[in-house]
């Protein structure tokens, strides 16, 4: 956001960003999320920290895309969440995103790839929409108690 800022063509945006610091340095990278965003001077940034049930439900409906850097996930379960929430993604590409994203419902992108791919969706809020769409009924043809019962029986097994 912030190189996006610089070249002058930022929209209107308003970035929320959920969750908790994590282990293994989670507290600094934290710290460093907090001061790049305080250098944002053309997106308002939040912080509502760890949000569960209808806190969570609520942060997904006032949401237009799901934006997902994160460099590893082996299932994808919040991108499933999203889905699920009507929500198309932009991701990092990783083994979990790989196993569940489609061009339909959102991109999965590159580090360097990942502000052109975020401008290219945030320009039309439509296509925003209708990708949702196809977001939400992937997550329902395809629920995550399906696939936690499979990987009970493989444990079991």
């Amino acid at each position: 956001l912030l190189a996006w800022e610089q070249q002058g063509q930022l929209p209107s945006l308003r970035l929320r960003l959920c969750g908790q610091p994590a282990f293994m340095k989670g507290r600094e990278y934290y710290a460093k999320l907090q001061e790049l965003a305080g250098r944002l001077r053309q997106v308002e940034v939040d912080f509502p920290g760890h949000v569960t049930g209808q806190a969570k439900a609520d942060q997904f409906a006032e949401a237009d895309l799901y934006v997902f850097p994160s460099c590893h996930e082996s299932y994808g379960l919040t991108l499933m969440e999203a889905f699920a929430a009507g929500l198309p993604a932009l991701t990092l590409d990783h083994a979990g995103a790989r196993s569940l994203m489609r061009a339909e419902f959102g991109r999965m992108a590159s580090a360097d790839s990942f502000l052109t791919a975020l401008q290219e969706l945030t320009r039309d809020r439509a296509r925003l929409r209708e990708m949702g769409r196809a977001a939400q009924a992937f997550a329902l043809a395809h629920p995550f108690a399906e696939t936690a019962q499979r990987l009970r029986a493989l444990l079991h097994r």
